[in-house]
């Protein structure tokens, strides 16, 4: 069971990691798809699978690590600078990348990282 929780975490590391990207860039800061994405992800990060981990029967030090993974996973999440007032900037007319929001494929990502179910 320990693989499956440490799994699920490295599979989250690449969207922590394209969420911090989105931050940084002058229009996506602003977008409240990004900060729609960053609360689903924190959620499911605190919510989901910190309680599982919690409730699993992992050894205490497995656990641990677990739970300090979630913890830094979550703080990145946090750390990533929004706009004190975010609005739809394809809306506004402001995004031009296309079709889609690439903060709004977040959700895609996540539910690859959520299979298979928990053990």
């Amino acid at each position: 069971m320990s693989c499956y929780f440490e799994n699920q975490l490295k599979g989250f590391n690449p969207i922590v990691a394209a969420l911090q990207a989105l931050g940084k860039d002058e229009v996506c800061g602003k977008c409240i798809g990004l900060k729609g994405a960053i609360n689903k992800t924190t959620k499911l990060l605190e919510k989901k699978i910190r309680k599982e981990a919690e409730g699993s029967s992992l050894p205490d030090e497995r656990k641990s690590m677990i739970l300090t993974k979630i913890d830094e996973l979550v703080d990145m999440l946090e750390g990533i600078g929004l706009a004190s007032e975010c609005s739809c900037q394809k809306t506004d007319g402001n995004c031009t990348i296309g079709s889609e929001c690439f903060a709004k494929g977040i959700p895609s990502l996540i539910e690859l990282v959520k299979e298979p179910a928990t053990p």
